[in-house]
């Protein structure tokens, strides 16, 4: 199927002639152009995080937290009671140290790359659908949760 483009307007919206068989087309592109590009700072990604810390996170007899400000003291200890003395990340940032201590699997949160890409895929940060290289989404991924563990810790 050919489409005819008539003009692309300043604005970045395509005209198109419409058909019938095109209707559900120009739909589709005007629902493309609308997607916005979320930052890691936007209100949404931020709200997102924190509700997956609350579910992902746990006490010593499974039980989920009902506030993120729960979880999150919890994350933070569990965290600074398994690093404490860890030789290895002696030269290491606090950062650098939460991230290597979530690839040990503690509670719930994922830890395969395919998980982790769709998971931030799914925040709507990567509407395009680039695939990134899997230490980069790693980072972003434990940077999004150390960030918000931080501020409500």
């Amino acid at each position: 199927m050919y489409i005819k483009v008539q003009e692309v307007q300043k604005n970045g919206k395509i005209k198109i002639n419409q058909t019938k068989q095109q209707n559900n087309l120009k739909k589709n592109i005007n629902i493309m152009q609308q997607v916005k590009k979320l930052s890691t700072n936007s209100k949404e990604v931020k709200e997102a995080i924190k509700k997956h810390i609350i579910d992902c996170v746990y006490n010593y007899d499974e039980n989920e937290f009902n506030t993120i400000q729960e979880a999150a003291n919890h994350l933070y200890n569990e965290f600074k009671r398994c690093t404490e003395g860890d030789g290895y990340l002696r030269n290491k940032s606090e950062q650098d140290k939460f991230s290597y201590w979530l690839m040990g699997l503690p509670f719930h949160f994922h830890y395969s790359n395919f998980d982790i890409e769709t998971y931030l895929n799914s925040l709507g940060i990567n509407p395009e659908g680039k695939t990134f290289d899997n230490d980069k989404s790693q980072k972003l991924y434990h940077y999004l949760i150390y960030r918000e563990t931080i501020k409500h810790k």
